[in-house]
């Protein structure tokens, strides 16, 4: 159940904004012509939720707002033509604002609450100190690409990198002067990839990005270019600290994620192993 639930919802979510703002229009068009079908004695009022519902949760709030003003204007009317009558017309009136504000705040709740998820799933999935996601969303996000890699067959290049001496910084200098380490490193890995490459901290002194679409020669060639200018960023703010970097291209498919992420450790490892601030390029096929 909760996994058509979900199917349904992504398919909502992908679905031409203008196209569902249309059917979500005819949908309390629809409710208004069933509410006049029905007469006045029947409440049908908490059909409308249903539209201002979808509004609210894949349209946004002004679309939202326009339905809800819509569902009141749709009750009021097909009432009216059904022949309902009041012994004051003010009570008419009074009647479809409070009907008006009750959909409003309703659909002001869904788009808040959805805010709110959004931005949960965000913190969740984010690193606080640099604004990089964390190896929570890493892992899953380059789940999706080691798929797509292998359903068109193309390579992919994942980087593991590690900062050297980080923790002399941490000691000599405090936490404060690490902390701004770390978010030069992110900067700088944000600025020097492309905005289809995945970057995260995984912890600590550790980050990696994974380039999808990116064979040995492109790689290799990023890569040495990254810890070139890593290294430039390091040396303006006179940090005494290098880049032991791990990468491994692979043009063999249906590897799991966390054997990929072994791999490329162990080759960052060995960088470590023999002296630190170099790079091990490697190839799986």
């Amino acid at each position: 159940m909760d996994k058509t639930i979900k199917e349904i919802g992504c398919r909502l979510q992908n679905l031409d904004k203008r196209l569902l703002f249309v059917i979500v229009f005819m949908i309390i068009l629809g409710f208004g012509y069933l509410d006049y079908l029905t007469g006045f004695e029947y409440c049908v009022s908490i059909f409308y939720l249903f539209p201002i519902a979808l509004a609210a949760w894949f349209l946004g709030r002004r679309s939202a707002l326009f339905m809800s003003s819509l569902s009141g204007a749709a009750l009021y009317v097909s009432n009216y033509f059904a022949g309902q009558n009041y012994s004051q017309i003010q009570i008419g009136y009074w009647n479809a604002i409070i009907h008006w504000a009750f959909f409003v705040i309703v659909s002001l709740l869904l788009v808040g609450i959805k805010k709110a998820i959004q931005r949960g799933e965000e913190l969740s999935n984010t690193d606080p100190n640099t604004g990089l996601m964390n190896s929570r969303a890493f892992y899953k996000l380059t789940a999706g690409e080691l798929a797509r890699a292998k359903r068109y067959n193309r390579p992919y290049t994942i980087a593991y990198m590690d900062i050297d001496f980080f923790k002399q910084i941490n000691d000599s200098l405090g936490h404060i002067e690490g902390d701004k380490v770390l978010k030069t490193v992110a900067n700088t890995l944000r600025s020097r990839l492309r905005s289809t490459d995945l970057v995260a901290r995984l912890g600590g002194d550790e980050f990696a990005a994974l380039l999808p679409e990116t064979d040995f020669t492109a790689g290799s060639l990023v890569i040495a270019k990254l810890q070139d200018h890593l290294l430039r960023a390091m040396k303006q703010h006179n940090w005494p600290v290098t880049f032991s970097i791990g990468a491994v291209t692979y043009y063999k498919f249906g590897i799991s994620v966390m054997d990929v992420i072994k791999q490329v450790d162990q080759a960052m490892y060995a960088v470590k192993d023999s002296g630190r601030n170099n790079i091990h390029f490697d190839t799986v096929e």
